[in-house]
């Protein structure tokens, strides 16, 4: 008789056979992931395409605004380079599958359309359509590229956050080139030596006002934070029913408290952002620029307006160097954002800035130090008013 032994290791059995069966598993959920992916990615293409061209016809749409209507080189470059970046983020897309997933006679979004969508109330309406349009296609590339392309999500989210940006650097300008559309003349006076009482700051802002001045800006480091609250109360209460605007320098919360239209903010005082925090929503902030680059940027902060300088040797403020008339031609050829030239500027040097293309000029001396401060103003800012006329 023969006995049959039969050797059963079931903790090896097992382990060896479900590793087998898990390996086997895998491989089959894999390929039927692929599978899904495979039949999938023509719709994915599709969107993909569709977004793509959205976000681009958009970008270029608002370029226009900003090289035609604004006039500002620095702006179109920044949507331009948008636009471009746009594109090469999205090269990974494979160009003929996107062609051959495109199908723009059978989709059914082309008979959904809503009335808005052929209504523009101004050309501002125009830009804030197309940066939505941007910014939403912009979303849809990020959300679909995860599927087959997760490397271009966080190429295509950075450009959606600069879009943000530009948005609002393009929105600002248009509104400030309306805000100081017709501001020339730019004045920085101080207490006149006084700290209390302030009968010759009274005198000179109130000639100042009668001669149709733009701006008026206190600048005082002399004066306490008390005192240069009362100064400026003063001058918000000579200002208030005139045409003239007035200026606090340096701080915001001074500019609060006197009830002043905006604050001048030098290149290490607060910045933009802060400043905003402390204000309320109709105050503006005008930011100091001495090099193209801190004008370019200036912009992209949300600076309201800028000064450029300073341009001559000053009387009131010493410099260690001058940018000269040639960063004035510059920021006025490159920058839509209102700007002042400003440092040692009066009668007989005027005609240089504005043949630098910038008929705006701040100055203090030439009108503060004049015999008659007010019949100064009135032939500085005759010939600024010309000059606009005649550019």
């Amino acid at each position: 008789m023969t006995l049959l032994v039969i050797v059963y290791f079931p903790r090896i059995f097992r382990k060896t056979g479900t590793a087998c069966q898990c390996d086997t598993m895998s491989e089959k959920q894999k390929n039927k992931k692929n599978d899904v992916i495979a039949e999938d990615s023509g719709p994915v293409f599709r969107i993909l395409d569709a977004a793509i061209n959205r976000a681009s016809e958009g970008l270029r749409v608002v370029e226009d605004f900003a090289r035609m209507i604004l006039e500002d080189v620095f702006l179109s470059r920044q949507l331009k380079n948008l636009r471009h970046d746009l594109i090469d983020s999205c090269r990974s897309l494979n160009s003929k599958s996107r062609l051959t997933a495109r199908d723009s006679q059978a989709d059914v979004g082309r008979d959904v359309q809503v009335d808005s969508e052929y209504q523009r109330e101004d050309l501002e309406s125009i830009v804030r359509a197309n940066m939505t349009r941007v910014q939403q296609a912009t979303r849809t590339i990020e959300e679909y590229s995860k599927v087959l392309f997760p490397a271009v999500t966080k190429q295509v989210e950075q450009i959606r956050y600069r879009a943000y940006t530009v948005e609002k650097a393009v929105f600002n300008s248009a509104f400030n080139k309306k805000r100081f559309a017709d501001a020339h003349l730019y004045v920085l006076v101080d207490a006149c030596g006084e700290s209390s009482g302030f009968e010759k700051l009274k005198s000179l802002v109130s000639a100042l006002v009668a001669a149709e001045v733009d701006l008026i800006q206190l600048r005082d480091k002399r004066l306490s934070d008390q005192e240069l609250i009362a100064a400026g109360q003063l001058i918000a209460d000579l200002t208030a029913k005139s045409k003239t605007m007035f200026v606090i320098n340096d701080r915001a919360d001074l500019c609060v408290a006197a009830g002043a239209d905006g604050v001048h903010l030098g290149q290490s005082d607060l910045s933009v952002h802060q400043a905003r925090m402390l204000l309320r929503p109709n105050q503006f902030i005008g930011v100091s620029t001495h090099s193209l680059d801190q004008a370019r940027q200036a912009v992209i902060d949300g600076a309201d307006y800028i000064g450029v300088g300073p341009v001559f040797e000053s009387q009131t403020k010493s410099f260690d160097s001058h940018v000269g008339v040639k960063l004035v031609s510059q920021v006025a050829g490159e920058v839509s954002l209102p700007a002042f030239a400003i440092g040692g500027i009066d009668a007989s040097n005027v005609g240089s800035v504005v043949e630098a293309g910038c008929c705006r000029v701040a100055v203090s001396s030439a009108i503060c130090g004049a015999a008659d401060p007010e019949m100064a103003a009135v032939d500085l800012l005759g010939k600024l008013r010309l000059a606009k006329s005649e550019a």
